[in-house]
Formats: structure tokens, C-alpha cells, sequence
């Protein structure tokens, strides 16, 4: 399902967010009582963003805007995960 998850991130970012460069998904279990393996994972996206764009969205409150429409989008094809965000600079290294 990362793939799957990350196929449809690529799609938004190229055609709606075109400031973030780079889409990368993790999975990781939810320990709970249910036994669909697809459902228990919670998944971490890392969003790579040039970060002179970044206090724009950050100061803008468009960040929370950019994960909701994300998320909601993603819940359209089926998938209702639970999905984190975290933007990666790469200059930060």
C-alpha cells in the first residue's frame, strides 16, 4: 500500500503543490485488535521542500490546508489510514 499511497502523492504534488520536490512513504503498525494488515498501518509521508517556499506555507496557515486537501484525497480512493506529514529540507543536513 505505500506505493500505492505514494503513486497517488506524486500525482497530487506534480500537479497541485509543485514546491515540494520529493514524496517519501512509511509504514508502521498500529498495535490493535484488528486483524486487516492494510487497515492497522499508520503511514508516515516526508514531503521535500525547497525551503526558501517554505515559511510562505508555514506563516500562511497553508500548510494545515495542503494536509487536509492531501488526506482527503487519498480517502477518496478508499484508503482511510491514518497519515502523518513531516517536511524534509534537504539543507538541513
Amino acid at each position: 500500500m505505500e506505493e500505492v499511497i505514494r503513486k497517488i502523492l506524486k500525482h497530487i504534488i506534480e500537479n497541485k503543490y509543485p514546491m515540494f520536490t520529493d514524496v517519501n512513504v512509511t509504514s508502521e503498525p498500529v498495535y490493535s485488535h484488528y486483524i486487516d494488515k492494510n487497515k492497522n498501518l499508520v503511514f508516515n509521508v516526508a514531503l521535500t521542500i525547497n525551503s526558501s517556499d517554505f515559511e510562505p506555507i508555514n506563516d500562511s496557515g497553508e500548510w494545515e490546508k495542503i494536509k487536509s486537501d492531501i488526506r482527503e484525497i487519498i480517502k477518496m480512493t478508499g484508503i482511510d489510514n491514518r497519515i502523518w506529514f513531516y517536511i524534509y529540507h534537504p539543507d538541513e543536513d
